[in-house]
């Protein structure tokens, strides 16, 4: 976004305003991603953060204006997937790609919030945190579970 933009016309002023309301929007959503990055951070913080972090979740979730998905990311070089839950699957990857420095990719994504099933699931392969080292037998299901969501998606914006 430019700084200074020359507004010759009600239209233009009209475009800029709607303009600036999708950035805002984008600014919305990716201020609750950096709330759910903390979350990661609080785990190593203690109580404080721990109560500082729910109370800060819990105003999110008033305010929620974005479809929460869940998302499988492997670390490309290490083979570990990390679990998690985003509203924005694409920033999120780029947010831990920059922070971590790892060569990371989505394999697979689901359109709703299962991240604690798929913890509980697979907690035997729990490496730290939200990263596990499934089998691959474990991660080629897990593919397969998340496929009939992204057919359905992409059968949905064949239809649009």
């Amino acid at each position: 976004m430019n700084a200074i933009v020359k507004i010759e016309t009600p239209e233009q002023a009209y475009q800029v305003i709607e303009q600036m309301k999708e950035q805002l929007k984008d600014v919305k959503c990716s201020l609750l991603e950096m709330t759910s990055m903390i979350g990661d951070i609080e785990k190593h913080e203690g109580e404080f953060f721990f109560n500082f972090l729910k109370s800060l979740s819990a105003q999110g979730k008033k305010q929620d204006a974005c479809m929460m998905n869940t998302y499988v990311m492997q670390d490309v070089d290490a083979g570990i997937v990390k679990i998690g839950k985003s509203k924005n699957v694409q920033a999120r990857l780029s947010a831990i790609t920059n922070i971590s420095g790892r060569s990371l990719k989505i394999i697979a994504t689901f359109p709703k919030d299962i991240e604690k099933q798929l913890h509980i699931k697979y907690a035997e392969f729990r490496e730290v945190g939200e990263w596990f080292s499934l089998p691959q037998s474990e991660l080629d299901d897990l593919i397969n579970e998340a496929q009939p969501s992204l057919d359905l998606k992409i059968k949905d914006e064949d239809n649009s």
